[in-house]
């Protein structure tokens, strides 16, 4: 999934599965200061008195992963922090399909078992993406006709299996390049340049009631991409319920400004809008050398403003929700940035310890 322009150009997004090393939950201690020892007034950890969930008027979600599922330290703020979950990788294509016709539903259920348990909203993520496909998608030696069957089989079996459990899903990802114009895909390739169309009316058809969405990244920056999207929605309307926007940002990028002027041309669609992936990079160049006080107000900031402008921007009936792209800060797909430079992109820390960052959201929620 996703990127930043500055930084990646793959979309290949992993969540990590780092184990949690039997950590101590710090759910009511702000007592962590930063790497430089500062005091209590510049520790880049707080103490909450709130959840976001408690604060927030529409869905907070948070992206885990099977091996989250089990673990108590993740469940305990999980269960008190968010009301949405979405799988990192359980339910993309390669981990669903390994062979044709064959499924692994295990991954998949393990998310949806611990989001019943809680009382969570599922957002499945995702149908159809360029990456992560199975080897017998990418060598598939039959006709194209026979191609589509067998993609058509594949996304009608598992919004079938998942019906009534996924509220939702991301059904196409990153379809397009950030010119705006349609990315050369396997899928583009065999089952045509309308092939978003097609994928769409399989998933509808299998689950009327799920609310479908396309998502992709770097649509919060760049105009003519996002622009690209709305176009392609506005034509599939009666098919597409909303928009999700991946959200990994910088503390400098984008600008308010920028920001603002997209998400009017993403509203004025009348879909749903997710801002589907968030985080925030506060080392993009590598001009930082630890995490201090003054990232951590920067990024707390950050996290205020995207979401300030969410609330701002989004009609309350359309706002689907924000979803945090991982829990801690070292299970992130951008601890180590694509770049190699080591980050904190995340609203806690290793030791779930909560960050400024948190109290950023808290602040803007409460707006």
């Amino acid at each position: 999934m996703k990127k930043l322009t500055t930084i990646l150009i793959s979309s290949l997004i992993l969540l990590s599965c780092n184990e949690d090393r039997d950590i101590t939950v710090k759910l009511g201690t702000g007592n962590q200061t930063d790497t430089g020892g500062g005091t209590p007034s510049t520790s880049v950890y707080y103490t909450p008195t709130k959840a976001m969930k408690d604060v927030s008027s529409f869905p907070i979600g948070i992206a885990m992963s099977q091996n989250q599922a089990s673990s108590t330290n993740f469940a305990t703020i999980a269960k008190k922090e968010f009301n949405s979950v979405t799988a990192g990788n359980e339910m993309k294509f390669s981990t669903h399909s390994p062979s044709q016709g064959t499924y692994n539903w295990v991954p998949g259920d393990a998310i949806v078992d611990f989001a019943q348990t809680n009382a969570m909203r599922v957002h499945g993520h995702v149908l159809i993406w360029h990456q992560q496909v199975p080897t017998w998608v990418t060598n598939f030696t039959g006709t194209n006709a026979e191609f589509e069957t067998a993609i058509k089989t594949y996304v009608t079996d598992v919004v079938t299996h998942y019906k009534g459990k996924v509220a939702s899903w991301d059904v196409v990802n990153e379809a397009f390049n950030e010119d705006g114009s349609l990315r050369s895909t396997i899928f583009s390739q065999r089952l045509g340049s309308n092939y978003i169309t097609k994928i769409f009316q399989w998933a509808r058809a299998a689950d009327p009631t799920a609310k479908l969405f396309y998502n992709d990244f770097n649509l919060e920056s760049n105009v003519t991409k996002a622009n690209a999207v709305v176009s392609m929605v506005n034509a599939n309307s009666s098919l597409i319920d909303g928009i999700g926007l991946q959200m990994h940002i910088s503390i400098t990028t984008p600008s308010a400004t920028v920001l603002n002027t997209i998400m009017d041309n993403v509203v004025a669609t009348g879909k749903l809008i997710h801002f589907s992936e968030l985080d925030v990079l506060v080392n993009p160049t590598g001009s930082v050398s630890s995490y201090d006080y003054a990232t951590a107000i920067a990024q707390k900031n950050k996290y205020k403003e995207v979401i300030s402008i969410y609330k701002t921007k989004v009609p309350a009936a359309k706002r689907f929700g924000i979803t945090i792209w991982g829990m801690r800060d070292v299970d992130s797909w951008l601890k180590t940035n694509g770049s190699g430079y080591t980050d904190y992109p995340l609203l806690f820390g290793d030791g779930y310890e909560y960050k400024l960052a948190h109290q950023g959201v808290i602040e803007a929620l409460q707006q």
